[in-house]
C-alpha cells in the first residue's frame, strides 16, 4: 500500500524565478553604473561591490568579496588609509553618513582620488548594512591643483612689479 501527497509547486517556482529576474536586472544596473558601489555587512565585511572598483583596480570579485572594507587591496598601500576607512565604518554603523576624499590605489604607480560615502542601511533600529560608494574625483583635484598653482605664480608675478597693478574681471 501507497500514501502520498502532491503538491503543486508551480507558484513558488514561478516566484523564484521572478526573483531571480529581479536580481539580475538589479545586479546589471549596477554593474553599469560609473560609481563604485559596495555592500558591507555589519562587521564591515565587503558582501558585494559593483565592476567600477574592480576594473579600475584590475581586481577579480574573489579578490575583495569577504574581506574586510578596510582590508581590501585597493587600500592596501596606506596603513593611514586602512585606520581611517575603519573609523569611519565605525560611525557609520552608529548611524552616521560619512564623506570625505580618500585615495585609492589601482597599480603599483598609480592612485585615484575617490569622493567617498558610507551611508548605513536601518530597519527599524536594527542595522542591515553600510553601503560604500564613490566617485573618481582624480582630474577635479588635479585641475584645482593647477589652477591655484597658476593663481599662486599670477599673485607672485603682480607682487614683483614696481608699479601698481589691478586685475580686473570683466
Amino acid at each position: 500500500l501507497w500514501f502520498g501527497t502532491n503538491t503543486d509547486i508551480t507558484e513558488q517556482r514561478e516566484a523564484e524565478q521572478r526573483v531571480r529576474e529581479s536580481e539580475g536586472r538589479l545586479r546589471r544596473v549596477i554593474d553599469s553604473v560609473l560609481a563604485f558601489v559596495g555592500i558591507l555587512s555589519p562587521d564591515g565585511t565587503l558582501i558585494e561591490a559593483n565592476r567600477a572598483p574592480l576594473i579600475a583596480a584590475g581586481l577579480s570579485r574573489d579578490d575583495v568579496i569577504g574581506e574586510k572594507f578596510w582590508d581590501c587591496q585597493w587600500w592596501s598601500d596606506s596603513d593611514e588609509t586602512r585606520q581611517q576607512l575603519r573609523k569611519d565604518f565605525e560611525r557609520a554603523v552608529s548611524g552616521e553618513v560619512i564623506r570625505h576624499d580618500v585615495e585609492m590605489r589601482v597599480s603599483e604607480d598609480e592612485r585615484l582620488t575617490i569622493d567617498l560615502m558610507m551611508q548605513p542601511v536601518f530597519e527599524e533600529d536594527r542595522l542591515l548594512f553600510v553601503i560604500p560608494s564613490g566617485v573618481d574625483i582624480t582630474d577635479r583635484k588635479r585641475f584645482e591643483q593647477e589652477l591655484a598653482a597658476s593663481w599662486e605664480f599670477l599673485r607672485s608675478s603682480l607682487d614683483g612689479l614696481p608699479s601698481q597693478t589691478a586685475v580686473v574681471d570683466e
